[in-house]
């Protein structure tokens, strides 16, 4: 019985009490930081036209340099840093991560140029999820950190029912950093230094 009392214990109570998520911390500017989150928190509610990534939203992939009509979850918070810069005056080099529109690409920059870190998720760190054994999958900026492992995030590339529709485009969401995201796992996260 108390094997059975300790193994329901660590099935249940160790996902909850918190196991640290895996994270990197890169330099950036915190001017542009916070720049770069009011940039992409404006750009909250801007639908695909046709669930196609396709519209306006095309424009972030075209600025990493992808055709349009590719996923932009990554590419629209590197466009969101970019336009963050140009509003400061800051040269692109400051965007503390790639040009690039592959959200593992970013993960796997900040691991292998990052200081890994045991901090909680913050306020303006990235999470990324994995689409197993793959180079694909997702990264959203948080906008606010909630109880329980839940996260408010800015999510480009996402999706929302509205008046019962489901659109595709740049929305608020909620995540949980201990549950994965429909097929993807939760990957780590990306912090910011300054």
């Amino acid at each position: 019985m108390k094997k059975l009392v300790a193994i329901f214990f660590f099935i249940l109570i160790v996902p909850i009490s918190g196991i640290a998520a895996t994270k990197y911390c890169l330099y950036c500017n915190s001017s542009l930081l916070i720049e770069a989150a009011k940039v992409a928190k404006s750009q909250v509610g801007i639908i695909e036209k046709s669930g196609a990534n396709d519209g306006e939203v095309e424009k972030y992939s075209i600025a990493v340099g992808n055709p349009p009509r590719s996923p932009y979850c990554a590419a629209g918070l590197w466009w969101s840093f970019k336009e963050a810069c140009y509003k400061l005056n800051l040269p692109l080099s400051a965007i503390p991560f790639p040009r690039t529109g592959l959200a593992n690409k970013i993960f796997d920059y900040a691991k292998r140029n990052g200081t890994k870190s045991e901090s909680a998720a913050k306020r303006y760190d990235f999470i990324v999820w994995r689409r197993a054994n793959t180079i694909f999958g997702h990264i959203e900026f948080i906008d606010k950190v909630l109880s329980s492992g839940f996260v408010q995030t800015i999510a480009f590339n996402s999706s929302k029912n509205i008046d019962g529709k489901a659109c595709q485009g740049v929305f608020v969401q909620k995540r949980n950093l201990r549950h994965p995201l429909g097929r993807l796992k939760f990957r780590g996260i990306i912090g910011f230094s300054s």
